[in-house]
């Protein structure tokens, strides 16, 4: 096992060829609408249907901010191995834009895998959102999306460092 600790940071070479995980913003918001206010509209007869319709609207503006947001906390998360020139993509989603890709750069030694770290990120996006969304309306599953979300983002944080088991321990000593 060599001595690191004096080695100046990486070379170029030392890492893999960068690549892309694509965020799916169709998929991520069935996901979240599925459990939240979809239902809510299914159980209410009450409201008009222009009523409805105004507050879809405004519901999916608010939702696309909060996926942005989620996203963003991934990029904070995982500054160390995503790629810089990508981060300008999540300052906004433009008007009808899909889907956007998260640019990867990891050390040769890493041994996660791609597939799961998409998945991980989608299933932190839903849980962030949801529990945004039922904290807004007060209820208390809010915490329990909350909580789930936090342990997301900690596993993704994991799965990126599966290089190298020196790194595990870093972040709670910082």
């Amino acid at each position: 096992m060599h001595n690191h600790h004096h080695v100046p940071g990486p070379q170029c070479n030392d890492y893999l060829p960068r690549f892309a995980v694509t965020i799916n913003l169709t998929a991520l918001k069935y996901d979240i609408k599925f459990e939240t206010w979809m239902r809510e509209e299914a159980t209410r007869d009450d409201n008009p249907a222009r009523n409805i319709a105004y507050k879809r609207d405004e519901a999916e503006d608010w939702l696309v901010e909060q996926i942005e947001t989620a996203i963003d906390n991934v990029y904070g998360e995982l500054a160390w191995c995503t790629d810089e020139a990508d981060v300008d993509l999540t300052d906004a989603i433009p008007e009808g834009k899909e889907e956007w890709s998260v640019v990867f750069k990891m050390p040769k030694e890493w041994r996660g895998s791609k597939r799961h770290i998409k998945r991980l990120i989608h299933k932190y996006a839903v849980a962030y959102v949801k529990g945004a969304w039922y904290t807004n309306q007060s209820m208390p599953e809010g915490d329990a999306f909350n909580a789930e979300a936090e342990r997301l983002l900690e596993e993704l944080y994991y799965e990126c460092r599966s290089d190298n088991s020196d790194y595990l321990d870093a972040k709670f000593i910082l």
